[in-house]
């Protein structure tokens, strides 16, 4: 995986939209990240981690941090990264959550994180887990392995160096995925403690059963008892001692159960005595009860004849009764067709009041549709010549449009006319301006001219000797030499003199070509804007050509106004007489149709009058014929008829009932008394006092020894409830402990917790092979950086029994043959031992990750600690990382990297805010 283009936009410290090409930095070779402390440079590392899974290079940063505070609001936060991997170009653009300027109203809103993935053949991922699953599907690492393997951020390089095997098990648990083994120990250490815990309670179980145990106090066993429950008496005899006890409650159990069921039998044959006394005392009371109320129910029967007789002589008044009803009931059909007919009659009056009400509406309304309709012909007859009106002000309103517009186009012109002659002014003054700088410059060159030749004069004065020959006259006499002057140019000054004033001159010309050019564009433009004047305004001067325009576009608007309300008018009467053609056919077929309704109404009402009179006809007929005046009057004469009869049949029956109840009761009387009779022929004489004391007494003694019973019996379940008990808890108890013996030994192993051993947990075990390679793979390149001087090695011996070891780390000093705790070593020299470190790490990882290929690798800082001779050992194993076309980032404040490396990416402050990048290839 190698970056391509990376383009970042209001994210951290780069405040607009900041591209990097980093294809300009090659396939191979290092590159240097440098610029202003907190400018931005690990922000870059962030942004590719951030396009490819979401997140920051480092722990103390997250995605919600990412917009710049230096952006604009209207600037979106994202970043872009092309990148290829196995000669193949994928790009992703994404943006983290922030807030926003919204793009409707005032306020911010938030926008959600989003994402998208471009495939080389065209296709597109979009969310955020979808895409961060398909980068870990093309590059074949999560986050957490990329940053190791391409990224050793800033603050992350000692990390794993100084650790001790406690941290270090945590940072190779997460690495190389050793959790099984860490979750295996915990399962095994839970199992342990779990089958622990089950042991203590089986021991309380039996514990509870034991001291559930149930003993007399004057049992022989009572002091074996004692010992059970104070924990002395092994569990063979304890069992022994329960059996015991159960066996003796059966034998006490079966004794005494034989002598309560004598007790029970004496107690039933006194029952039976008792009760035959009692049987006896009770039919002597039943005889002399019975034979009183036969001779109370003989006086009652002579009673009950006599009201029977008396009912019966009111059957002939039943016969007259049911004719009565029967006549009535006869009639209640006419009863109906009366109230039909007088409901009808009054439905019909209620029909012919509403038929003449809409006859009236019928014929007002078909007065008004007519009327209506006549009003709209004669307004129709006004409303004729609407379409040609309204037709021709349309034609005055265009005409008027067009007048407007050629107003407003003169007012623009104008305005850029007057405009022009404010340059041609400025053009002017600009020009005279330069005029007069010229002159000053032409002027102060010949005052300067004059100046150096009579500065040349003075100088070949100086060398005039009488007698000898002038150079410029030839003459031998000299009588009047020129003197030098103090302030004379030199040749130099004169020229640079003679070339303002000639740039002046120029100035100026151009200056006056420039005016003229401004004349000539006014002149034309007034010329043209007097003629469009002239054609709208009439003859007016140029002066008032404005405040004329103003004027004429102010009274073309009241005109404007005035057309378009006259039109308004005209397109309302237009409709007007639209609406008017289509209303009168229609109030005349709505007229038609009411004429129809209104002679369907007029036979209507015919028929019900015709009804009307036959129906009132019928009523009178039968209101003489019946014999009540309604049909409810005749069901209520029916119901009190019928009640009446009702009333009579039941007293009949009644008395009749009466009679016969009366006779039965008297022939149960009777056999009752014959009954009692018969059971006093077969006497018995007792004492039923002594019999009752006796009863009670033996009553006693069976409750007192049933209670004895009861204590046997419940001693006797509780007991064997507490041998059952004790067996299975017992058996339970030995499947733990063989289980927990076995257990607590696998656990103690995999645990490291074996005392007297050194403390290694099956993780850490596992941990060292990988720990190992790291080291071997370490040394390969610190053996470079120290020149030979150290090597990494993995402590064999714990430094003791207590804690946890087996990841701690030494250092093996060739110099002197020494082997020391690798955080002995001074700050340059664990940079370079956390470097190997780390690179080592990013190469197991590399290779335990199953060959995947990465052709980009960044470090973050830590060079400024190196003496010369250091940093150059460790640039040469750098550089030993870029053979086969990888490419190395490296970000650092030091001088000599930067003359070191070509290949920059430079990072800026800007005193404004915000933060710039730039590639530098030379």
């Amino acid at each position: 995986m190698r970056p391509v283009k990376l383009t970042m936009s209001a994210f951290g410290p780069y405040a607009g939209r900041t591209e990097l090409d980093l294809d300009q930095l090659g396939d191979s070779g290092l590159y240097l990240i440098t610029g202003d402390t907190g400018a931005g440079k690990t922000t870059i590392f962030d942004a590719i981690i951030f396009a490819l899974y979401g997140e920051a290079s480092g722990t103390n940063r997250t995605a919600d941090m990412f917009r710049s505070k230096y952006a604009d609001e209207d600037t979106p936060t994202e970043v872009e990264l092309t990148f290829l991997y196995a000669g193949k170009q994928y790009r992703i653009v994404r943006n983290p959550s922030y807030e926003r300027k919204k793009t409707r109203g005032s306020g911010k809103t938030k926008e959600n994180a989003g994402a998208t993935l471009y495939y080389p053949d065209g296709r597109i991922v979009s969310k955020q887990k979808e895409v961060n699953q398909a980068v870990e599907e093309i590059i074949g690492l999560n986050r957490d392995q990329f940053s190791q393997i391409a990224m050793i951020a800033q603050g992350d390089f000692l990390k794993l160096l100084t650790a001790g095997t406690d941290v270090r098990k945590g940072i190779l648990q997460k690495l190389f995925h050793t959790q099984a083994y860490w979750e295996l120990q915990e399962k095994l250490k839970r199992d342990t403690g779990e089958l622990i815990r089950q042991n203590e309670a089986a021991d309380a179980s039996l514990r509870q059963y034991i001291s559930g145990i149930d003993c007399s106090e004057d049992d022989e066993q009572a002091l074996n008892v004692e010992k059970a429950k104070d924990g002395v008496l092994p569990m063979p005899e304890m069992l022994d001692l329960l059996q015991k006890l159960i066996d003796g409650d059966a034998e006490r159990y079966g004794k005494l159960s034989e002598t309560v069921a004598d007790t029970e039998k004496k107690i039933e044959e006194i029952t039976k005595r008792l009760a035959k006394a009692e049987e006896q005392a009770k039919a002597e009371r039943s005889l002399k009860e019975t034979q009183e109320k036969l001779q109370a129910e003989q006086e009652q029967y002579i009673h009950l004849c006599a009201v029977r007789d008396e009912q019966e002589e009111k059957r002939s008044v039943l016969k007259e009764l049911n004719d009565r009803i029967a006549a009535v009931r006869n009639e209640l059909p006419e009863y109906e067709e009366l109230d039909g007919k007088q409901k009808r009659l009054t439905q019909l009056d209620r029909e012919l009041r509403e038929t003449d009400q809409a006859l009236k509406e019928a014929g007002d309304e078909i007065s008004g549709l007519g009327r209506k309709a006549e009003a709209l012909r004669e307004e129709e007859k006004t409303l004729r010549s609407a379409d040609v009106q309204y037709t021709a002000l349309q034609g005055d309103l265009e005409k008027l449009r067009e007048r407007i517009r050629t107003a407003a186009d003169l007012e623009k012109e104008y305005k850029e006319l007057i405009r022009l002659a404010e340059d041609l002014k400025k053009n002017q003054e600009d020009y005279l301006a330069k005029v007069r700088n010229a002159a000053e410059h032409r002027k102060n060159y010949e005052n300067c001219y004059t100046a150096y030749l009579n500065e040349q004069a003075g100088i070949l004065a100086e060398t005039l000797q009488e007698g000898i020959p002038c150079p410029v006259c030839g003459s031998l006499h000299h009588p009047a030499p020129a003197q030098k002057s103090e302030n004379a140019p030199s040749k130099e000054e004169l020229d640079a003199l003679k070339r303002r004033a000639e740039t002046a001159d120029q100035k100026a010309a151009e200056a006056s070509l420039e005016a003229g050019r401004q004349k000539i564009r006014l002149e034309e433009k007034r010329a043209v804007l007097q003629k469009a004047a002239e054609s709208l305004l009439g003859t007016v001067n140029e002066e008032e050509t404005g405040n004329v325009l103003k004027a004429k576009a102010q009274e073309l608007q009241v005109e404007m106004k005035e057309l378009m309300n006259q039109l308004a008018e005209a397109k309302k009467r237009t409709e007007r007489r639209v609406y008017i053609e289509k209303t009168v056919p229609a109030y005349e077929e709505q007229r038609d149709r009411k004429k129809q309704e209104q002679a369907e109404l007029e036979k209507k009402r015919t028929a019900a009058e015709t009804e009307w009179k036959s129906t009132a006809e019928r009523i009178d007929r039968l209101t003489g014929k019946l014999s009540c005046t309604s049909r409810t009057e005749a069901e209520k004469q029916i119901r009190d008829l019928t009640l009446q009869v009702q009333r009579t049949e039941q007293a009949i029956e009644t008395a009749e009932k009466n009679v016969s109840a009366s006779e039965t009761r008297i022939a149960a009387y009777k056999a009752a008394a014959a009954e009692a009779e018969k059971a006093l022929t077969d006497r018995t004489d007792i004492d039923a006092e002594t019999e009752r004391i006796r009863q009670k007494d033996l009553m006693e003694e069976k409750r007192i020894r049933s209670g004895m019973l009861q204590r046997i019996s419940t001693r006797k379940s509780i007991n064997e409830g507490v041998l059952a008990g004790i067996r299975t808890k017992a058996g339970e108890k030995t499947k733990i402990e063989t289980r927990l013996k076995w257990m607590k030994a696998l656990s103690d192993t995999a645990n490291g917790t074996i005392s007297g051993k050194e403390k290694i947990m099956l993780e850490t075990y596992i941990q060292t092979t990988y720990f190992e390679r790291i080291i071997a793979r370490a040394n390969t390149r610190l053996m470079i950086m120290s020149d030979g001087q150290y090597e990494l090695k993995r402590r064999s011996d714990a430094g003791n029994l207590r804690s946890q070891s087996g990841l701690d780390l030494d250092v093996i000093d060739h110099y002197n043959g020494s082997t020391r705790d690798v955080k002995s070593l001074s700050g340059g020299e664990s940079f370079k031992a956390s470097l190997s470190l780390a690179l080592g790490l990013s190469d197991e990882i590399q290779s335990s990750a199953g060959g995947i290929r990465l052709d980009t690798m960044f470090v973050d800082e830590g060079f400024g600690s190196l003496d010369e001779e250091s940093l150059e050992q460790a640039m040469k194993a750098l550089v030993n990382l870029t053979e086969g076309h990888k490419l190395v980032g490296i970000i650092s404040h030091v001088n000599e990297l930067k003359n070191r490396i070509d290949k920059q990416i430079v990072v800026t402050k800007e005193r404004s805010g915000g933060s710039r990048a730039e590639i530098r290839t030379g």
